[in-house]
């Protein structure tokens, strides 16, 4: 899952390098209320997966490595993110 900000050429290239395809969640009616073919609802109304990307970034800016750019080569900063995920996923499994 991706943010809107990712459906251009990323997309495209994520398809076709990596065969992955990325799922960008957006409102069902959002091309209706643009148009005003549709009255736009008021407030707030959740969206399924939206913040899946946000809330896991969050988790791992708790961890305090990981809180600022302390790492000098990109292989430790990727052992930092290993090593705070499997500590999240032992306390849940806990």
């Amino acid at each position: 899952w991706a943010d809107g900000a990712c459906t251009g050429p990323f997309a495209k290239w994520l398809e076709k390098e990596r065969s992955w395809r990325m799922e960008v969640p957006f409102h069902r009616q959002r091309q209706a209320w643009r148009y005003g073919l549709e009255e736009r609802p008021a407030g707030f109304h959740v969206l399924p997966r939206r913040w899946v990307v946000e809330r896991t970034f969050a988790w791992l800016s708790r961890s305090r490595r990981l809180a600022r750019d302390y790492e000098r080569l990109p292989e430790t900063g990727v052992a930092m993110i290993h090593t705070a995920m499997s500590r999240i996923m032992l306390r849940r499994i806990t």
